[in-house]
C-alpha cells in the first residue's frame, strides 16, 4: 500500500514535470514567433527541432 501511493506521488511528480516543461516550450515557441515575421516561422521552427 505504502509503495503504491509513493509510485503514484512520482508519477504526479513526473507528469507535472513534463506539464511545466511543456509550457515553457510553448512560452518560447510563442515568443520566438512574436519576434519573426510569418515567412520565416518555418525557420523557428526548424531551429527549435534542432535543439
Amino acid at each position: 500500500l505504502l509503495e503504491s501511493k509513493i509510485q503514484e506521488a512520482k508519477s504526479k511528480k513526473d507528469t507535472l514535470k513534463a506539464r511545466a516543461q511543456s509550457a515553457k516550450t510553448a512560452t518560447k515557441v510563442n515568443e520566438m514567433l512574436g519576434k519573426v515575421d510569418t515567412s520565416s516561422a518555418l525557420s523557428a521552427f526548424e531551429k527549435m527541432e534542432e535543439k
